[in-house]
């Protein structure tokens, strides 16, 4: 088992950043927003500092917290409804590209911007993210169709011109 001390706490920091800051975006849609949650994210890592039965768990346990605290950011402010898209959004990814994508991506209803980020983004299975996400496996592939098909309009009508 894997303990977090002070190492761990500034090395999971520099490892998983980007990743908890890229997922808080997509869940939240803004910068301000994003970083507030952020910094609270790892502010909860540090006082849990729970034990981790290998890397992997401990990924997975830090998106399943990470996505957690920005629902119940979404639920306490009834967010759902009245949330927008920030154009100026500072997404930590290098290749432009890559950000027109999920620039996109952001267009997409919330459980298809998940599924689609932690897929092909952070590299999880079906399986896996339905673990993640408390969901049947079914409904994840499912969302996954959906959000390729959605994607391959979206993306289509932007690169054809």
């Amino acid at each position: 088992m894997l303990n977090m001390k002070e190492n761990d706490i500034k090395e999971t920091i520099e490892k998983y950043s980007n990743m908890i800051f890229r997922i808080c975006i997509m869940y939240l849609r803004n910068n301000l927003d994003a970083e507030d949650a952020y910094q609270e994210i790892f502010i909860k890592i540090m006082e849990k500092s729970p034990l981790f039965a290998n890397e992997n768990h401990q990924k997975a346990w830090i998106i399943t917290v990470t996505t957690n605290h920005c629902k119940n950011i979404l639920k306490k402010r009834t967010y759902y409804k009245t949330i927008t898209y920030d154009e100026n959004i500072n997404i930590p990814i290098n290749d432009k590209e890559d950000k027109e994508i999920l620039s996109i991506i952001f267009t997409l209803p919330l459980n298809y911007r998940n599924v689609i980020y932690l897929y092909y983004y952070e590299g999880y299975s079906t399986k896996e993210i339905a673990k993640i996400l408390h969901k049947r496996e079914s409904t994840v592939r499912t969302w996954l169709k959906r959000a390729r098909e959605s994607l391959k309009i979206l993306i289509g009508g932007v690169f054809d011109e």
